[in-house]
């Protein structure tokens, strides 16, 4: 059964990692400004560099699929903003209560920004159309949230 979990989290974790790049350049400066605490670079499936916080407490999972791969990876109890098909989600619903009280900042397509910062979200995993949008790519930027 063990080897069978981590085949799925490596295969969740590859498609998770499928649509992470950035048009938008982040300067030294402004990551500095944004990071609390220690971070770390991590490398997406396509080359981009990413700094994220060394132990994120405040994830957002914009979608579906991420929610799923955050809760197998045992950080479940740390969503604390979804997509509404997280919030449908029955059966992950009843086994990560936390998604149950997680803040739905995500309608029609588009980042309620301002409840992912009430949240204090400090880790998006976002879907690609979302990721490709730069309005709402600008706004995880200016906010200091790594997506």
């Amino acid at each position: 059964m063990g080897i069978i979990r981590r085949i799925m989290t490596i295969i969740m974790t590859v498609l998770l990692m499928t649509g992470c790049t950035s048009p938008v350049s982040i300067s030294d400066e402004d990551v500095n400004a944004w990071m609390q605490g220690p971070t770390k670079v991590v490398v997406d499936s396509i080359g981009r560099e990413v700094i994220i916080p060394e132990k994120p407490e405040h994830i957002a999972t914009l979608y579906a699929t991420t929610g799923h791969i955050v809760a197998m990876l045992d950080g479940g109890s740390k969503i604390v903003a979804v997509n509404n098909g997280l919030k449908r989600d029955k059966l992950l619903n009843e086994l990560v209560p936390a998604i149950e009280s997680a803040a739905l900042t995500v309608v029609s397509g588009q980042i309620n920004i301002e409840t992912m910062v009430d949240k204090d979200v400090d880790l998006a995993f976002i879907p690609l159309d979302m990721f490709q949008d730069e309005k709402q790519v600008n706004q995880l930027v200016k906010m200091g949230i790594p997506y």
